[in-house]
């Protein structure tokens, strides 16, 4: 049986010798009947995911970026004012056209693989090489499979649907006190998409309501300001995310400002936790077919921002990065 993977150029050999690769994996166990392949994760969102040791104290260096401001001014400034209910409607009405493009997506988790391995070059140590043969026998199984490629790719986008909810939910009322914020994860090669990010809507159907800064896989995730955790959630291969709540919280209940750290692949906090700028609340994620990566196409830490129950440019409130 022969499965053509169509990738743009260039890299086209080398992803199609990753692609054979993964085939030969599938298929050449001793039992064809029962090869072990990678499964996707189940529609159904499974019980947040709580770690147990507590998380390290840490610090980052330089001055905090403008604060969250109290004034409703400033959110009409900055925010979206989208409610939940308009955003239900949103997402929703995208994702019938994002499953339509699925093949389109996994080419492109394929082709973000291939230009992630070219980076390492002969470098990568055998845990690394192990990575990358489980992200492609993973990918190569959802061309093979168009049914489960759907369930797969339906049940992350419901994952990113439900953190905007509890982000937008988190953030509920007026900022009752200035926060400034830090960057979770330093921005070294820049931004790969922007707050409402056309490109980013052309290719996967749906507004994009954070920013994406691109991080290897396993980069130390830290909390952009004080804070209390509020969900932990794993969806083991799909969309892995912790949400802090970042408003005033002197009397235990936070409320106006709040942050969805989204594509994580290990987790360092529980809910409840009360944490401080700098902290690491877990480690990011983003490599297809590896914990967090859900239709991603490369390793990335996903950074929503909420003010009074809306999305917001973090940009607006992050130091100032040169690109």
């Amino acid at each position: 049986m022969n499965i053509e993977i169509s990738i743009p150029r260039p890299g086209v050999t080398l992803l199609a010798l990753a692609a054979a690769i993964g085939w030969g994996l599938y298929f050449t166990s001793e039992n064809p009947q029962t090869a072990s392949v990678i499964e996707v994760p189940a529609t159904q969102a499974p019980p947040s995911y709580v770690v147990e040791p507590e998380i390290t104290p840490g610090s980052r260096d330089g001055s905090p970026a403008p604060a969250v401001a109290e004034s409703s001014a400033e959110e009409d400034q900055n925010g979206t004012g989208i409610t939940q209910a308009e955003m239900r409607v949103k997402w929703a009405r995208a994702e019938q056209e994002f499953l339509r493009k699925k093949q389109d997506i996994i080419r492109d988790q394929l082709a973000g693989l291939q230009k992630e391995r070219d980076a390492l070059g002969t470098a990568a140590d055998p845990a690394i090489e192990e990575q990358f043969r489980r992200s492609v026998q993973l990918l190569t199984s959802l061309v093979k499979d168009q049914q489960k490629a759907e369930q797969f790719l339906r049940a992350s986008f419901r994952q990113q649907w439900e953190a905007e909810e509890r982000g937008m939910t988190a953030a509920k009322g007026a900022p009752s006190k200035e926060v400034g914020f830090f960057w979770p994860v330093e921005p070294a090669i820049g931004i790969s998409a922007y707050f409402l990010d056309q490109e980013y809507k052309e290719r996967f159907k749906v507004d994009h309501y954070a920013i994406d800064i691109p991080t290897a896989q396993g980069t130390d995730v830290l909390a952009a300001a004080d804070g209390i955790v509020k969900d932990v959630v794993d969806h083991g291969l799909g969309y892995n995310y912790v949400t802090i709540a970042h408003g005033d919280i002197q009397n235990g209940a936070p409320h106006g400002v709040a942050a969805v750290y989204g594509h994580l692949s290990e987790f360092n906090v529980r809910p409840g936790q009360r944490i401080h700028a700098g902290d690491a609340i877990g480690k990011s994620g983003g490599m297809p077919g590896l914990p967090g990566g859900g239709s991603s196409t490369g390793p990335h830490l996903h950074f929503g921002l909420y003010v009074n129950g809306s999305p917001v440019d973090p940009l607006k409130y992050l130091p100032e990065f040169k690109s």
